[in-house]
Protein backbone atom coordinates (compact mmCIF):
# COMPACT_ATOMS: atom_id res chain seq x y z
CA UNK A 1 0.00 0.00 0.00
CA UNK A 2 2.82 2.39 0.86
CA UNK A 3 4.43 1.85 -2.54
CA UNK A 4 1.15 2.62 -4.23
CA UNK A 5 0.69 5.83 -2.27
CA UNK A 6 4.24 6.95 -3.10
CA UNK A 7 3.58 6.43 -6.79
CA UNK A 8 0.58 8.73 -6.53
CA UNK A 9 2.64 11.61 -5.12
CA UNK A 10 3.32 14.56 -7.42
CA UNK A 11 7.11 14.94 -7.34
CA UNK A 12 7.16 17.91 -9.70
CA UNK A 13 7.73 20.48 -6.91
CA UNK A 14 10.89 18.61 -5.93
CA UNK A 15 12.40 18.86 -9.43
CA UNK A 16 13.06 22.58 -9.26
CA UNK A 17 16.57 22.21 -10.68
CA UNK A 18 15.18 20.79 -13.93
CA UNK A 19 14.90 24.31 -15.27
CA UNK A 20 12.78 23.46 -18.31
CA UNK A 21 10.09 21.95 -16.06
CA UNK A 22 10.18 24.55 -13.30
CA UNK A 23 7.21 26.87 -12.92
CA UNK A 24 7.88 30.43 -14.04
CA UNK A 25 6.88 31.69 -10.60
CA UNK A 26 9.78 29.72 -9.07
CA UNK A 27 12.48 31.31 -11.22
CA UNK A 28 12.99 34.39 -8.97
CA UNK A 29 13.54 32.11 -5.96
CA UNK A 30 16.10 30.03 -7.84
CA UNK A 31 17.82 33.19 -9.03
CA UNK A 32 18.11 34.37 -5.43
CA UNK A 33 19.46 31.01 -4.30
CA UNK A 34 22.10 31.03 -7.04
CA UNK A 35 23.02 34.72 -6.54
CA UNK A 36 21.63 35.74 -9.93
CA UNK A 37 19.25 38.44 -8.79
CA UNK A 38 19.23 42.04 -9.98
CA UNK A 39 22.18 43.18 -12.06
CA UNK A 40 23.97 39.90 -11.41
CA UNK A 41 21.89 38.40 -14.16
CA UNK A 42 18.12 38.29 -13.73
CA UNK A 43 17.43 41.89 -14.74
CA UNK A 44 19.61 41.45 -17.82
CA UNK A 45 17.59 38.52 -19.13
CA UNK A 46 14.84 39.62 -21.49
CA UNK A 47 12.71 36.46 -21.38
CA UNK A 48 11.92 33.44 -19.24
CA UNK A 49 13.83 31.24 -21.69
CA UNK A 50 16.91 33.43 -21.21
CA UNK A 51 16.49 33.26 -17.43
CA UNK A 52 16.20 29.47 -17.54
CA UNK A 53 19.34 29.21 -19.69
CA UNK A 54 21.19 31.44 -17.24
CA UNK A 55 20.09 29.37 -14.23
CA UNK A 56 21.10 26.10 -15.92
CA UNK A 57 24.68 27.27 -16.17
CA UNK A 58 24.86 29.11 -12.85
CA UNK A 59 27.14 26.59 -11.12
CA UNK A 60 29.72 26.63 -13.91
CA UNK A 61 29.58 30.42 -14.12
CA UNK A 62 30.09 30.74 -10.37
CA UNK A 63 33.20 28.62 -10.60
CA UNK A 64 34.83 31.24 -12.81
CA UNK A 65 32.98 34.25 -11.43
CA UNK A 66 34.87 37.49 -12.01
CA UNK A 67 36.93 36.23 -14.96
CA UNK A 68 36.63 37.68 -18.48
CA UNK A 69 35.42 34.28 -19.67
CA UNK A 70 32.53 34.31 -17.18
CA UNK A 71 31.53 37.84 -18.17
CA UNK A 72 31.54 36.95 -21.87
CA UNK A 73 29.65 33.72 -21.21
CA UNK A 74 26.89 35.46 -19.25
CA UNK A 75 26.44 38.02 -22.03
CA UNK A 76 26.51 35.29 -24.67
CA UNK A 77 23.93 33.14 -22.87
CA UNK A 78 21.65 36.11 -22.41
CA UNK A 79 21.49 36.37 -26.19
CA UNK A 80 23.58 39.51 -26.70
CA UNK A 81 26.23 37.76 -28.81
CA UNK A 82 29.99 38.28 -28.65
CA UNK A 83 31.52 41.31 -26.96
CA UNK A 84 35.02 42.68 -26.59
CA UNK A 85 36.18 43.46 -23.07
CA UNK A 86 38.78 46.13 -22.53
CA UNK A 87 38.90 47.62 -19.06
CA UNK A 88 40.65 45.43 -16.51
CA UNK A 89 41.26 42.56 -18.91
CA UNK A 90 44.59 40.95 -19.73
CA UNK A 91 44.47 40.54 -23.48
CA UNK A 92 45.87 37.35 -24.99
CA UNK A 93 49.63 37.72 -25.12
CA UNK A 94 49.63 40.62 -22.65
CA UNK A 95 51.82 40.30 -19.60
CA UNK A 96 51.01 40.68 -15.93
CA UNK A 97 53.54 40.82 -13.13
CA UNK A 98 53.15 40.50 -9.40
CA UNK A 99 54.83 43.84 -8.73
CA UNK A 100 52.52 46.22 -6.86
CA UNK A 101 49.50 44.04 -7.64
CA UNK A 102 47.32 41.69 -5.63
CA UNK A 103 48.09 38.35 -7.24
CA UNK A 104 44.79 36.86 -6.11
CA UNK A 105 42.92 39.62 -7.91
CA UNK A 106 45.19 39.40 -10.95
CA UNK A 107 44.27 35.75 -11.45
CA UNK A 108 40.74 36.84 -12.38
CA UNK A 109 42.11 38.61 -15.45
CA UNK A 110 43.19 35.36 -17.10
CA UNK A 111 40.98 33.12 -19.18
CA UNK A 112 40.49 29.59 -17.79
CA UNK A 113 41.30 27.67 -20.98
CA UNK A 114 44.50 29.33 -22.22
CA UNK A 115 48.13 28.30 -21.86
CA UNK A 116 50.04 30.47 -19.41
CA UNK A 117 53.81 30.92 -19.30
CA UNK A 118 55.78 32.25 -16.36
CA UNK A 119 59.07 33.80 -17.39
CA UNK A 120 61.99 35.64 -15.84
CA UNK A 121 63.23 39.13 -16.71
CA UNK A 122 65.51 37.70 -19.40
CA UNK A 123 62.61 35.82 -20.99
CA UNK A 124 63.56 32.35 -19.79
CA UNK A 125 60.40 30.31 -19.15
CA UNK A 126 60.23 28.96 -15.62
CA UNK A 127 56.86 27.20 -15.76
CA UNK A 128 53.92 26.52 -18.08
CA UNK A 129 50.33 25.38 -17.57
CA UNK A 130 46.63 26.12 -17.89
CA UNK A 131 45.72 26.54 -14.21
CA UNK A 132 46.56 30.11 -13.23
CA UNK A 133 46.16 29.32 -9.53
CA UNK A 134 49.19 27.01 -9.75
CA UNK A 135 51.53 29.93 -10.48
CA UNK A 136 53.40 32.06 -7.96
CA UNK A 137 55.22 34.68 -10.04
CA UNK A 138 57.81 35.81 -7.49
CA UNK A 139 60.05 38.11 -9.51
CA UNK A 140 58.55 36.82 -12.77
CA UNK A 141 55.86 37.76 -15.26
CA UNK A 142 52.98 35.70 -16.66
CA UNK A 143 51.45 35.86 -20.12
CA UNK A 144 48.78 33.95 -22.02
CA UNK A 145 49.66 32.40 -25.36
CA UNK A 146 47.46 31.00 -28.11
CA UNK A 147 50.22 29.09 -29.94
CA UNK A 148 53.40 27.43 -28.77
CA UNK A 149 55.71 24.61 -29.95
CA UNK A 150 54.43 21.30 -28.62
CA UNK A 151 57.95 20.33 -27.55
CA UNK A 152 58.28 23.45 -25.40
CA UNK A 153 58.86 22.72 -21.71
CA UNK A 154 59.88 24.63 -18.56
CA UNK A 155 63.43 23.26 -18.72
CA UNK A 156 65.21 26.62 -19.16
CA UNK A 157 65.68 25.86 -22.85
CA UNK A 158 62.73 28.02 -23.97
CA UNK A 159 61.99 31.74 -23.79
CA UNK A 160 59.00 34.04 -24.09
CA UNK A 161 60.05 36.88 -26.39
CA UNK A 162 57.87 39.38 -28.26
CA UNK A 163 54.73 37.43 -27.42
CA UNK A 164 56.04 34.07 -28.65
CA UNK A 165 57.48 30.92 -27.10
CA UNK A 166 60.82 30.34 -28.84
CA UNK A 167 63.93 28.19 -28.29
CA UNK A 168 66.45 29.84 -26.04
CA UNK A 169 69.43 31.40 -27.82
CA UNK A 170 72.50 31.05 -25.62
CA UNK A 171 75.22 33.68 -25.44
CA UNK A 172 78.85 32.83 -26.17
CA UNK A 173 79.64 32.96 -22.45
CA UNK A 174 76.75 30.60 -21.65
CA UNK A 175 77.90 28.15 -24.32
CA UNK A 176 81.44 28.17 -22.94
CA UNK A 177 80.11 27.65 -19.43
CA UNK A 178 78.03 24.69 -20.58
CA UNK A 179 81.04 23.18 -22.35
CA UNK A 180 83.17 23.64 -19.23
CA UNK A 181 80.61 21.82 -17.08
CA UNK A 182 80.38 19.04 -19.64
CA UNK A 183 84.16 18.60 -19.79
CA UNK A 184 84.56 18.69 -16.00
CA UNK A 185 81.81 16.12 -15.54
CA UNK A 186 83.44 13.75 -18.02
CA UNK A 187 86.84 14.24 -16.39
CA UNK A 188 85.28 13.38 -13.04
CA UNK A 189 83.75 10.19 -14.42
CA UNK A 190 87.03 9.21 -16.07
CA UNK A 191 88.93 9.74 -12.81
CA UNK A 192 86.57 7.37 -10.99
CA UNK A 193 87.28 4.65 -13.53
CA UNK A 194 91.04 5.26 -13.70
CA UNK A 195 91.64 5.17 -9.92
CA UNK A 196 90.95 1.45 -9.26
CA UNK A 197 92.67 0.44 -12.50
CA UNK A 198 95.76 2.40 -11.45
CA UNK A 199 95.68 0.75 -8.02
CA UNK A 200 95.67 -2.68 -9.64
CA UNK A 201 98.67 -1.77 -11.80
CA UNK A 202 100.61 -0.19 -8.91
CA UNK A 203 100.12 -3.32 -6.80
CA UNK A 204 101.03 -5.62 -9.68
CA UNK A 205 97.56 -7.12 -9.50
CA UNK A 206 96.21 -5.93 -12.86
CA UNK A 207 95.03 -8.31 -15.53
CA UNK A 208 96.00 -7.64 -19.13
CA UNK A 209 92.53 -6.29 -19.90
CA UNK A 210 92.80 -3.86 -16.98
CA UNK A 211 96.16 -2.58 -18.24
CA UNK A 212 94.65 -1.98 -21.67
CA UNK A 213 91.66 -0.23 -20.13
CA UNK A 214 93.86 1.99 -17.95
CA UNK A 215 95.88 3.15 -20.94
CA UNK A 216 92.74 3.85 -22.97
CA UNK A 217 91.12 5.88 -20.19
CA UNK A 218 94.27 7.90 -19.55
CA UNK A 219 94.49 8.81 -23.23
CA UNK A 220 90.83 9.78 -23.14
CA UNK A 221 91.43 12.02 -20.14
CA UNK A 222 94.33 13.74 -21.90
CA UNK A 223 92.12 14.42 -24.93
CA UNK A 224 89.40 15.86 -22.68
CA UNK A 225 91.89 18.24 -21.07
CA UNK A 226 92.95 19.44 -24.51
CA UNK A 227 89.43 20.35 -25.61
CA UNK A 228 89.28 24.00 -26.71
CA UNK A 229 86.31 25.36 -24.75
CA UNK A 230 86.42 28.66 -26.65
CA UNK A 231 85.04 26.95 -29.77
CA UNK A 232 81.78 25.93 -28.05
CA UNK A 233 79.33 24.73 -29.20
CA UNK A 234 81.35 23.46 -32.18
CA UNK A 235 83.44 20.98 -30.19
CA UNK A 236 84.45 17.55 -31.43
CA UNK A 237 84.24 15.72 -28.12
CA UNK A 238 86.50 12.65 -27.71
CA UNK A 239 84.63 9.39 -27.31
CA UNK A 240 84.93 7.52 -24.04
CA UNK A 241 86.54 4.04 -24.18
CA UNK A 242 84.12 1.14 -24.31
CA UNK A 243 86.27 -0.88 -21.89
CA UNK A 244 86.70 -0.48 -18.16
Amino acid sequence: MLAGRLQQLDLTPLLVYLMDMTETSALPWLAEQLSLTGDNGRHLAESDDARRAMLKNAIELHRYKGTPWAVREVIRRLGFGEVELGEGEAALGETLTQDDQDWYECQKLFQPDTMKVEYETDGIIRSMGYDISAFCPDGCSIAEVSEWPKEAAPNRKWCFIDGEVVPRVYTADELREQATHKRDYRLEQAAKIIAPLQDAVDLDMAADTEKVALLAWKKYRVRLNRVDISTAPDIDWPKAPQIA
